[in-house]
């Protein structure tokens, strides 16, 4: 499935970027 993102990319701040790049996160949602 894919882990869609609802944020505007521009104003993403680090932790939010690290959190969805987190491959433990995505594993999750797969």
């Amino acid at each position: 499935a894919p882990l869609l993102i609802g944020c505007d990319l521009r104003s993403m701040n680090n932790e939010t970027l690290e959190l969805l790049s987190n491959k433990e996160v995505i594993a999750i949602n797969q």
